[in-house]
């Protein structure tokens, strides 16, 4: 899965590192085993991916007791940030802070030692991991594009030419919230999420959720810097921490407000530039089923592929066949189409399930638009990559795909009747091809002006089992068998800004090896350039990013 970010921190890095063992050997397919009756008991409710995180650590119960070296404290106090499903959660509730309160399911720290104990108990039905996750950030510009090519080459000037601006159609953005820019002109709409562990309503002090709202519906004052949509209306949901770090259950509790206020508020396309760390298969996953439940209530779902290069698509939620993913198109700084390409650090191919990804393509390198001096990421970027005040160009997939949640919001203006299936399969049979790569780009113009009868896309798919269940009343029940977990948070996409080899700068990410900031981020020693990120194990972008 794409998010980066170690189960809240294990206590002990030597947790940390337990944990992506055990989602590698789970990724290769190791079958769950489970702790053995004669050295750990039977583990009843207990989700293979905490078993097997707890497995690494300590194989016996003895072994439990021995000491880090690193901390001096024993394994078994080392904690592991769970979601624990169930009718009666009071025991859940005493060991710990609890991160987030969902009515059925919490999300809470819970010691090592204490696990067992806790599964044993009548009111608890399931216990899974709850990861962090990070944005799908940028990569590296020149400062030679000084004004946005990006709506010319998707063919979003079009539909402006038309009258088409997106104009009454919501998008919800759940990423790390918005600030009130004059771009936005009084469009954006704070989002109070009950029950999810940060403030959800809370402006954004990271940044790249107003870069990424920018792409989708900004407009300059000038006109310079414009969106692919900038008559929408803007649902920000802030996942993200004071720290960056975000979890998969913020964004499923996201996932379920959206569900429930799509209808009233008319929100009818949902952006996710972010990604789970580990890889899955979206037939086990919670945020998987979480964005198909979207889906099928009549939201329009559009996921990054993320920056980490061929035969990467394995991450929740950009591997579930049903929603939108888009990959990063390199125009080369130049208007004209003849010369595009498929970056070379977009994430492509097939995922575990044997689904081709992704299914479009929009530009994603030399992108510009709007970060506010004093968020994280505008304190990363280069000075060349300041174009103007208040604007700042960057690379990666998360800038990608909030140009397809802008086509699809214009398509839906157009045509407000048309179904998420309907929406995919107009946007993917009206798109351009691009030479010399497997991809093809997202044309808004071919879209709007199709006159044929529009067609279903995901035919045949069988869906994920339904693992999340949105009440009504606002609760969440999580229904996680045996296989499905709810691990590794998301990267937001290991994108990075303009102008680098790999990310901003360095040799990991936003949080190193564990979340948005954990112990590294944006800078530290690694982020905005370098080798990891964002973006599972690379960076905002990889291998490419400022440049």
């Amino acid at each position: 899965m794409h998010m980066h970010l170690a189960p809240r921190r294990v206590g002990l890095a030597s947790a940390t590192f337990a944990l992506a063992v055990a989602a590698a050997a789970l990724a290769a397919g190791v079958a769950r085993a489970g702790p053995r009756d004669d050295v750990w008991g039977a583990w009843p409710k207990v989700d293979a991916t905490v078993e097997a995180a707890v497995l690494s650590v300590c194989p016996t119960k003895q072994a439990c007791d021995q000491k880090d070296p690193a901390t001096g404290h024993p394994f078994k106090e080392g904690t592991l940030q769970l979601i624990v499903s169930g009718s009666d959660l009071h025991k859940a509730r005493d060991k710990g802070h609890l991160h987030g309160d969902f009515q059925g399911s919490v999300s809470v720290p819970i010691q090592i030692q204490d696990i067992q104990d806790l599964a044993k108990d009548n009111g608890i039905d399931s216990i899974t991991l709850d990861e962090p996750v990070h944005a799908t950030g940028s990569v590296a510009p020149l400062a030679s594009a000084l004004a946005t090519l990006y709506p010319k080459v998707d063919g979003a000037t079009a539909a402006w030419s038309q009258g088409y601006t997106g104009s009454g159609i919501g998008v919800a953005v759940i990423d790390t919230g918005a600030q009130d820019l004059s771009d936005f002109g009084g469009r954006v709409v704070h989002v109070n999420v009950p029950g999810s562990g940060n403030s959800t309503s809370a402006a954004d002090t990271q940044g790249h959720g107003t870069f990424v709202t920018g792409v989708l519906g900004g407009q300059s004052s000038d006109g310079k810097y414009v969106g692919v949509a900038p008559g929408v209306t803007l649902y920000e949901i802030n996942v993200a921490g004071s720290d960056g770090t975000a979890y998969s259950s913020d964004v499923i509790a996201a996932l379920g407000w959206v569900q429930a206020n799509a209808a009233a508020d008319n929100i009818r396309v949902v952006n996710l530039s972010l990604a789970e760390s580990d890889t899955s298969n979206y037939t086990t996953n919670a945020l998987d089923s979480a964005v198909e439940v979207v889906w099928q209530s009549g939201v329009v779902v559009v996921a990054s592929a993320g920056n980490l290069g061929p035969n990467t698509n394995y991450f929740a939620p950009g591997n579930d066949p049903f929603v939108i993913t888009v990959g990063a198109l390199d125009t080369n700084d130049t208007a004209s189409t003849a010369d595009d390409t498929q970056a070379s650090w977009s994430s492509s191919g097939f995922t575990l399930d044997g689904y081709a990804k992704p299914e479009l393509l929009a530009p994603g390198r030399h992108i510009v638009s709007t970060l506010p001096a004093g968020t994280a990421f505008a304190g990363e970027a280069p000075a060349a990559n300041n174009v103007a005040p208040g604007y700042v160009m960057a690379n990666g997939t998360s800038f990608s795909a909030p140009q397809v949640a802008g086509a699809a919001a214009l398509v839906l203006q157009k045509s407000p009747s048309l179904s998420p299936d309907q929406v995919k399969w107009l946007l993917t049979h009206t798109s351009r091809v691009v030479p010399n790569t497997p991809g093809s780009a997202v044309d808004i113009g071919a879209a709007l002006s199709y006159t044929g009868t529009v067609g279903l896309a995901n035919r045949g798919i069988t869906p994920a089992p339904q693992s999340v269940v949105f009440k009504s009343n606002g609760r969440i029940d999580f229904h996680l068998s045996s296989a499905v977990g709810s691990t590794a948070a998301s990267s937001w996409n290991g994108d990075v800004l303009g102008n680098a080899a790999s990310s901003w700068n360095a040799a990991s990410s936003w949080n190193a090896a564990s979340s948005w900031n954990a112990a590294s981020s944006w800078n530290a020693a690694s982020s905005w350039n370098a080798a990891s990120s964002w973006n599972a194990a690379s960076s905002w972008n990889a291998a490419s990013s400022w440049n």
